[in-house]
């Protein structure tokens, strides 16, 4: 569905546990074309997402919705990471989404800023090892019998044809931060119906570090199962 050719984990509950930093993660997927710099080659990364929020934090306390200087950016850059070896510093995306109203099909090319036919700012890019999901992350994480008719659900409407039940990126009853920002002041979130929304950076929003993995970074060990998570190892 990208023309990435991403492979990700989708469905409801699969077994993509991970064991990073001492902590319960998960995998996104298999990135392709992840570069550390502008100018450098794409390589395939695990995209990994610990399980469990860090807590409800702000994005800005001067109610800005700059990345850069955000207090979102620098809390979870100065996490300690008892496996920040395994991390690489790639570019991402921080994409000027304005609306909320489109597709997971729509979100993804505006994040990266390809097949746009309409005036959206470009994308900045910010060169870093933790961030959050992509709005499109949670979107391509739907799986089931519903996944094509989710794909190509509005994702301010995500809450409709029983998408949210099949998405694993999903957590019911908070408000979730993405990367993604939404013009002036605002930031997107995932709302707890499970639909995607905006907030103002100083509100408060549950946070999920995501990281990139070193692309010579292998599974050695673990099925994947929430009993038996994936061990890492270079």
């Amino acid at each position: 569905h990208t023309y990435d050719n991403n492979i990700r984990y989708i469905g409801a509950s699969p077994s993509n546990y991970v064991t990073f930093n001492n902590e319960s993660w998960r995998i996104i997927g298999v990135m392709n074309n992840i570069k550390t710099s502008l100018d450098g080659k794409g390589e395939s990364r695990l995209k990994i997402i610990r399980n469990d929020s860090i807590g409800s934090i702000q994005w800005s306390s001067r109610n800005e919705n700059n990345w850069f200087t955000s207090d979102i950016n620098n809390t979870l850059q100065a996490r300690s990471e008892a496996s920040s070896n395994l991390i690489d510093t790639v570019i991402w995306n921080i994409s000027n989404m304005i609306s909320q109203n489109k597709t997971p099909i729509e979100i993804y090319n505006i994040e990266r800023f390809k097949n746009i036919s309409v005036n959206i700012p470009p994308p900045l890019f910010w060169q870093g090892k933790v961030g959050l999901m992509y709005m499109s992350d949670y979107g391509y994480a739907v799986g089931g019998s519903v996944r094509t008719t989710c794909l190509n659900t509005k994702m301010d409407n995500y809450n409709t044809n029983n998408c949210v039940s099949n998405d694993w990126l999903n957590i019911s009853a908070v408000y979730e931060w993405a990367i993604d920002i939404a013009g002036e002041v605002y930031i997107f979130n995932i709302a707890p119906e499970g639909m995607t929304g905006t907030a103002f950076a100083n509100q408060t929003g549950y946070t999920r570090p995501v990281v990139y993995l070193k692309s010579s970074v292998k599974i050695t060990d673990g099925n994947g199962s929430s009993g038996s998570p994936y061990t890492l190892s270079l």
